[in-house]
Order: C-alpha cells, then structure tokens, then sequence
C-alpha cells in the first residue's frame, strides 16, 4: 500500500502546487516478517547474525517500507523544488528478543523508545528549510501544527493557537463520541 501512495503523491505533485498533503502510511506492524520480501536482509550486522530474530525483523521491516517509499516518491527530485516535506512517525516501537512484549505501543506505562520517532524535513533547497526551521525551531511534535501553518503563511494567531499541544481527539473521527474535541477553526491567509 505505501508504494501505491508514493506514486499517488508523486503524480499528484508534479501536476499540483500549493496543496497541504497529511499521508498516513501504513508502515511497519507485527509479524514484522511479513512486511518484506523472506530473500532480504538490509544491514551487514544483520547478515552477520549478531542481532536477535526479531530485532532483525523489525529493521529488515522498517527500512524495505521506508527506504522503497522514498525512492518512489523521489525518483524525479524535481518535486523537491516547490515541495517541503515533513517525515514522522505516531509512535517507536520496543523491541524484546525474549518474554511478554508488546507489538503496538503500552498505554499504561510506555518505555521511551515508544517515544522515539524520527522528525525531519526535506526540501530542494537545504539552506532556505535550515533557515525557515531555524527561525521556527521545531523541536518535538507538539509544534508540529504551528511550524506547518507558519511555513503555508498563516499568521502568528492562527498558529500561536496551536504550539501548546497537538491535536486532541482523532484527526479522523469513526465514531460520534470521538468529534466532541475535533472543533472547526477559521484560517485566514496572510500573504
């Protein structure tokens, strides 16, 4: 499925400008070992056998789904001329070799590697997002939302609005209980 959406997103972009895109791949999830082709291996420790079977796994998993993602969606690095892209991820993942794990995230007592996801920018040109960023220091996800609304030229209300927290409730709701905290906002353009 993510490669189907790379090239949605790539076609889309090379025929689309000023569009805000939020992409929700759907990554890597346990068993891992189903998340890649059985003949692959993608890092020499790895080949070596000096990691564990599910450690293996789980990085065999994630690097086939992101790096074939990418090399999709950046196949024409032309779209990198007008497009800044924002990578993330919703949660990391703990990875035990041996015992009771957990394969999607502990609610009750989570370890800090379930917070340890990746948060990067791309774009054409690496001074002017070093310079955009360095203005707006986006340090964590909770200003996300207000980085993302300053680089498409909202002004400092609408996205001061947001840099204390991220959304709350579901970005998408499937049930009525779940649109109480989902409330309308107005966003005026500035430029």
């Amino acid at each position: 499925a993510d490669i189907e959406l790379a090239q949605h997103v790539k076609t889309y972009l090379t025929h689309h400008d000023s569009s805000f895109i939020y992409v929700l791949k759907s990554g890597v999830h346990f068993p891992w070992d189903n998340n890649y082709p059985q003949n692959y291996s993608s890092v020499d420790s790895i080949k070596n056998g000096t990691m564990g079977a599910k450690t293996t796994q789980y990085i065999n998993a994630l690097n086939w789904k992101t790096d074939n993602f990418f090399q999709i969606l950046f196949e024409d690095t032309t779209i990198l001329e007008k497009t800044l892209f924002m990578y993330t991820s919703d949660h990391g993942q703990i990875v035990k070799e041996e015992g009771n794990y957990l394969t999607h995230c502990n609610t009750h007592n989570p370890g800090i590697e379930e917070g340890r996801v990746p948060l990067f920018y791309m774009g054409d040109n690496l001074s002017t997002v070093s310079n955009l960023l360095s203005q707006l220091k986006p340090n964590n996800h909770a200003e996300m939302i207000s980085v993302t609304l300053n680089l498409m030229g909202y002004d400092a209300p609408v996205t001061e609005s947001f840099s204390s927290g991220f959304l709350y409730g579901h970005l998408f709701p499937k049930h009525p209980l779940h649109q109480w905290a989902i409330k309308p906002i107005q966003l005026l353009k500035v430029k």
